[in-house]
Parts: structure tokens; C-alpha cells; sequence
């Protein structure tokens, strides 16, 4: 009787468990796979070599959700599209954290290209 029991409770948690494994695993992002359709684009302005313009982009299938940058001199901007006016010559780090979401889950990335300001 012990044994039917101790059986009954014993296979009763193994699929109450495997419930509860299917339903976080349904709702979390593969970051590490994501990152590959996130990348950081930029463009020197013709007229004003110091102005640069920056986009973040996704090509995956969740939600492209927002950027967040870092210009490399100290300043900082949100958007996934932005213009950035540096103050001085030289190469700067630029990194963007890209976030795309699912649902209730969410991934980032922190695509970084070196931009060369004459």
C-alpha cells in the first residue's frame, strides 16, 4: 500500500513538473540566437563630418522594442533611429542595447562599432 502510494505522489510531481517546464520554456527568448538579427548601422553626414546618424536594427520575429545608446564620448541617446554630434576628431566606441521582446520576455544585445570622426 506504502509502495502504491509513494508511486502515486511520485508520478503525480514528474507531471506537474514537466507542466511547469513546458510553460517557462514557451516564454523565454533565445538571446544568444537573437543577437544574430540585431546590428548597429551608421551613416557620416556629408555637410557636417562631426554629425553621424545611427540606426539599430532587428530582423527577427519577435518585437523590436527599443535602443538604448552610447556614443563613446560620454554621451548617451534612446531611440532606434538618432543623429549624434561629437565634439572631436578621433574613434569612438559606439554601442547600442538593442531589446526585443515576447510576451513577458525580453532579450538584449550590445552591438559595438568603432565610428572614426574627422
Amino acid at each position: 500500500m506504502k509502495r502504491k502510494l509513494l508511486s502515486c505522489i511520485i508520478l503525480g510531481s514528474v507531471c506537474i513538473f514537466e507542466v511547469s517546464c513546458k510553460k517557462v520554456l514557451e516564454s523565454i527568448i533565445n538571446c544568444t540566437g537573437e543577437s544574430v538579427f540585431m546590428s548597429l548601422h551608421y551613416t557620416v553626414d556629408a555637410s557636417s563630418p562631426k554629425l553621424v546618424h545611427f540606426e539599430g536594427k532587428y530582423s527577427g520575429s519577435h518585437s523590436f522594442d527599443s535602443v538604448t545608446w552610447d556614443f563613446g564620448d560620454g554621451k548617451t541617446g534612446t531611440g532606434k533611429t538618432v543623429d549624434h554630434t561629437y565634439a572631436a576628431s578621433g574613434t569612438y566606441n559606439v554601442k547600442a542595447k538593442i531589446k526585443v521582446t515576447d510576451g513577458k520576455s525580453h532579450c538584449e544585445s550590445d552591438p559595438v562599432r568603432s565610428v572614426v570622426i574627422n
